[in-house]
């Protein structure tokens, strides 16, 4: 039986959780269409999921599944957000679990699950990338999972485990990683304590081997490994920095995940072996995870990199690395005295915290959504969009129901091939060129289609020889790029 401090704790991380989801699905619906770059790719899936049985793009499952179930009762945009909101802000109860594994302290735990809470990394996924956001919350479940199947073996415990992990294979690569990364200590430790040291050592490798592996099947998804790195180190500790752009810096969460746990190592580290374990070894895949991604040297100017991704993962090291620098902080204090201060911390994250940032959350123009619509019934069934940015050509086939590319096909057959080109794809020389045609037509030369309200160039559509003739009078620069035919 729970006692009544036990239950209090649990209420109180549910009460997280709820508070979460709300307010992130309150700013998600702030805007009466999806978020991000890849919000239009999920209300694709769903449709498809729903008119045909089938994902229209090939993907991990089964976050687009449970899009598709929940849109049956509330409407696919609002589906989307709620799996989002619900997804992401389920990373507060695994943090708390974890961080009450590896301190021992409730309230310890209960601050790292605030952390969780109002972790800006967190919010921005539910905005952008949601598959990533629900699986980093089944991979800290998966891991605790582990974690407790090994201190009491049961078919239950290690049934749940295994179907976690399943869990993190159908929903996204970096999960799995995850997943494998968090849990193999715990295993690891527990095989070397009973002498079982050659199947330790097996394991481990198994765990490098098939890590090694997700890297490998992540290869054109991501950026390859050999990309990870760069040669001059950056001390911004940014989640993403290219070039032109503001660096996405998410609540500094890079820096406060690797500092907590360089913070928790040294403190673990300067305890007497008398004390019992330095650092639990749920702890160490939090802590090695937490100080890799902060690495100055990684890797985060492509917004498609494995770079990228691993340091939108920081979020999940915050609660079990908090939880134990705050712990080794106040064991010198009386129980009574200890729950007050870590209660005082609590209150304080969770009132100076913003539980929701706009850094980074990129929203449909109302008049971008008007623009894409105008195309549905334009072209024929076989028409073929070759689109430079990833948000306008998910929007296209959203809304027109046309197939989109983001690069033209192999071969392209010039009476069914189009080029969708929004106000940032339209440069100097092609802005004045299209100008030109349209005040002067040229016979046998199609025109634009001009698609957006506020601007002639805000979305226009090219039929691929008016592309080609434009393209061939343009200056040797902006000709080669457009050649060249660079992606967003």
């Amino acid at each position: 039986m729970k006692t009544r401090v036990e239950q209090g704790a649990l209420v109180a991380v549910g009460a997280l959780f709820v508070v979460a989801a709300w307010i992130r699905l309150h700013a998600l619906q702030a805007s009466p269409y999806p978020t991000g770059i890849d919000g239009y790719w999920y209300l694709i899936q769903v449709r498809s999921l729903i008119e045909e049985g089938r994902l229209h793009y090939p993907s991990a499952p089964l976050v687009p599944w449970l899009m598709a179930a929940a849109s049956l009762v509330l409407g696919p945009v609002l589906a989307v957000k709620t799996i989002a909101a619900l997804g992401s802000a389920a990373l507060v109860v695994p943090s708390y679990v974890v961080a009450r594994r590896v301190s021992g302290e409730r309230w310890a735990a209960l601050l790292g699950a605030a952390l969780a809470a109002t972790s800006a990394q967190s919010f921005f996924l539910c905005t952008e990338f949601v598959k990533q956001a629900v699986g980093l919350s089944l991979a800290v479940g998966c891991a605790a999972a582990v974690a407790a199947a090994l201190d009491r073996p049961g078919k239950a415990r290690i049934a749940l485990a295994g179907a976690l992990f399943l869990l993190c294979a159908l929903t996204h690569k970096t999960a799995v990683g995850l997943a494998l990364i968090l849990a193999a200590p715990p295993v690891v430790a527990r095989l070397w304590h009973h002498r079982m040291r050659p199947a330790a050592l097996a394991g481990l490798a198994a765990v490098v081997t098939v890590a090694l592996a997700v890297v490998w099947a992540a290869r054109h998804a991501l950026a390859p490994l050999g990309h990870l790195f760069r040669g001059s180190a950056d001390l911004t500790f940014a989640a993403l920095d290219s070039s032109g752009r503001v660096p996405l810096v998410l609540g500094h969460e890079v820096a406060l995940a690797a500092g907590l746990a360089v913070a928790a190592l040294g403190l673990a580290l300067s305890r007497r072996p008398a004390d019992g374990p330095r650092l639990p070894a749920l702890a160490i895949g939090f802590v090695f995870f937490a100080v890799f991604q902060a690495l100055p040297w990684l890797d985060v100017a492509d917004d498609q990199g494995l770079g990228y991704r691993l340091r939108l993962c920081a979020c999940v090291c915050l609660a079990p690395c908090s939880a134990i620098v705050a712990t080794h902080l106040l064991c010198w204090t009386r129980p009574a005295v200890r729950s007050a201060l870590l209660a005082l911390a609590v209150c304080l994250v969770l009132a100076l915290r913003p539980w929701h940032s706009e850094e980074g959350v990129i929203r449909a123009h109302p008049a971008m959504v008007e623009a894409t619509t105008r195309l549905a019934g334009v072209l024929a069934p076989d028409a073929i969009v070759v689109v430079p940015e990833r948000h306008t050509a998910f929007m296209a086939a959203w809304y027109a129901r046309v197939a989109t590319r983001l690069r033209p096909p192999p071969v392209v057959d010039a009476s069914r091939t189009f080029r969708l080109l929004p106000g940032a794809a339209v440069r100097p020389a092609l802005w004045a060129a299209l100008d030109e045609l349209r005040r002067h037509p040229v016979p046998g030369v199609a025109p634009s289609l001009d698609l957006h309200s506020l601007h002639p160039n805000g979305l226009v559509l090219l039929t691929e020889p008016t592309f080609v003739y434009l393209v061939a009078r343009l200056p040797e620069p902006e000709r080669s790029w457009y050649n060249a035919w660079v992606v967003h």
